[in-house]
Parts: structure tokens; sequence; C-alpha cells
């Protein structure tokens, strides 16, 4: 089926590249939906245990980006360096509130206007919710010369894992930095 979602558009912290792992994104870095129709609404930080403060942990912000066919992509926190020569990485929710068993892969994935590869592949059992990690190559940054992440550009395919035939493809959503 064909999505009749809008294109989202997301600001988070800024995302510059380096070989040096990623620090925790801080509170104040929430990032939030645009203001186009049918957007998310804006994350929240919330303390997990807000009954001391010396023992509470600071909440990832969350942003719903797909809410589509029964099934919500959630992006956790904002852009994270590994220390692997992978490159950076971003972490999604994935909640499959359908009958079917799915597998969501990133799809026309850009940065800064350049189109490059992005890998994820992450399978979800119906009615279940699953944690993906999405990663773009250190290796097709540097050949674009990209030296700061401003905006990353991608869609979501979502296909069904027995069957492999394609259960949605969703508009593109734009994370800004």
């Amino acid at each position: 089926p064909a999505s009749s979602e809008p294109v989202a558009s997301v600001p988070v912290s800024s995302a510059p590249v380096s070989s040096e792992p990623a620090a925790s994104v801080p509170a104040s870095s929430t990032p939030s939906a645009s203001s186009e129709p049918a957007a998310s609404a804006p994350a929240s930080s919330v303390p997990a245990n807000s009954d001391s403060e010396a023992n509470s942990t600071v909440k990832e912000p969350e942003t719903v980006l797909i809410d589509q066919n029964g099934v919500k992509i959630i992006l956790i926190g904002s852009l994270h360096r590994t220390s692997s020569s992978i490159g950076p990485q971003l972490t999604f929710r994935i909640e499959n509130n359908t009958n079917l068993d799915i597998i969501v892969q990133p799809r026309k994935t850009s940065v800064n206007g350049y189109t490059m590869d992005a890998s994820m592949s992450t399978h979800v059992n119906r009615g279940e919710k699953a944690y993906g990690t999405f990663f773009i190559y250190d290796k097709r940054l540097k050949e674009a010369g990209i030296t700061t992440i401003e905006t990353i550009k991608t869609c979501f395919l979502a296909f069904d894992s027995n069957t492999w035939e394609n259960y949605f493809l969703s508009d593109s959503v734009t994370i800004n930095f």
C-alpha cells in the first residue's frame, strides 16, 4: 500500500563526524518534529528515577518518525559515534502492531545532500517491539568530504519476513542536526 504520510523533519543536536566515540545525548538536545502537518509531537526527556537526583538517569528523547500501517519507527536519542570503524549511528525502536513478522531496512538514504548507503536490518515479530541500529559508513562520509552531519534523509522499507513481500515503503523523513 502507498503511504499517505507527509515528509517529517526532525531537528536534533549537532553531529560532527570524528573517529572518537560519542558521548550520551544531553537532555537539552531533545529532538522535536517539525511543524509540518501530521508530524509527531515533540519528544520528551523524563528522569527514570525522580526520588533521588544522585540515582536518577535521564531517558533519551524519543521522536516518532513513521506511524504507518500498524508499524511505528521511533528515533531514540540523537546521532552517536561508535568506536568501531563502521561510522555514526542512530538507534530506532520499531513497534510492530500487525499480524505479520516484518523486517525494516533503510532505503534512499542521503547525508547532507549526498546519496549513500546506510545499514540496518531489524526483524520484529508480530505484536512485538525491537531496537535497530542504523549505521552510516565513515568511508562514504570521507569520500563525500563530510565532516559534520547536518541532515540525514531516508525512507524505511518494511517487508514480510516469511514471504519477502513488501509491506510498505515510507515517505522520506528528514532528521536535522
